[in-house]
């Protein structure tokens, strides 16, 4: 039987940081990597096994749901009821909301993902979002957030384009790199042309990429496809073998590996 995350369950981290050289900064790395790293949690587990969003409630009853973009959604609540769905490839989005939908036998689980934070006196140090879920003419309430992997906080090198490898020489000002920081949700790097810089947001196996630099005309592969297909664009991503893949709109494939030291 599938084991479902319990009541107000959302965060259970652990710190892992370097010391820094003062106090100060000390305390501020700390706090800031309590916001985002899983570990050993009840999330991480939810994480490792492809859920790219979860949410728990207690109105009108108590509930949870699990949804995986790329596969099924499950939703149960303390009555017995036990939902198993298709999520839909699209959803709605504004200023304020975003809706994903699955279908269930002819039924539709609707999913309402409030851009506000949560207020959780029990889970102070959640990024949670005020969630709905909307099934049977049953509205739920809630908290949710989307799950991310961790390991994209780091430094990496564009490493093929699809299954072109990408080389140094090849590369007159440096080869395409990004910089992903998951504490300040910011991405920095290179195209091969131009530095970049946006906000990111985390959405399961999915970045959501702001407004990167323009790529001027008939230049390299690199910048074309970053601004053609990652500035303000939502990214999937995947790892293999500890390397990082973007798969963009257009089928093509960007892999990176770590910077080497």
């Amino acid at each position: 039987m599938r084991k479902y995350i319990s009541f107000f369950s959302l965060i259970n981290i652990v710190m892992n940081f370097s010391c820094s050289n003062t106090q100060l900064l000390n305390e501020k790395n700390a706090a800031a990597k309590e916001k985002i790293f899983y570990h050993d949690s009840l999330i991480a587990k939810s994480q490792k096994k492809g859920i790219d969003f979860i949410a728990v409630g207690h109105l009108p009853q108590r509930w949870n749901i699990e949804m995986d973009f790329d596969n099924d959604c499950y939703f149960v609540n303390e009555e017995g009821l036990t939902i198993k769905a298709k999520p839909n490839a699209t959803f709605i989005s504004d200023a304020s909301k975003e809706i994903y939908t699955s279908e269930s036998e002819n039924k539709k689980i609707e999913l309402i993902v409030y851009k506000e934070k949560c207020i959780n006196k029990n889970d102070k140090q959640s990024n949670s979002s005020i969630t709905k879920v909307i099934f049977n003419n049953i509205t739920y309430e809630g908290c949710g957030q989307f799950l991310f992997d961790e390991r994209l906080h780091q430094y990496w090198v564009l490493d093929y384009i699809d299954n072109e490898q990408q080389f140094p020489i090849n590369y007159a000002k440096g080869i395409p790199y990004f910089k992903i920081d998951l504490i300040k949700n910011k991405m920095t790097g290179f195209d091969g042309s131009n530095k970049l810089s946006s906000n990111i947001e985390l959405k399961g196996n999915r970045i959501l990429f702001g407004q990167l630099n323009k790529a001027p005309v008939n230049t390299l592969q690199s910048a074309t496809l970053i601004n053609q297909f990652i500035s303000n664009h939502l990214v999937d991503y995947f790892f293999r073998e500890d390397k990082l893949v973007f798969q963009l709109a257009n089928d093509t494939r960007l892999t990176f590996k770590l910077k080497e030291n």
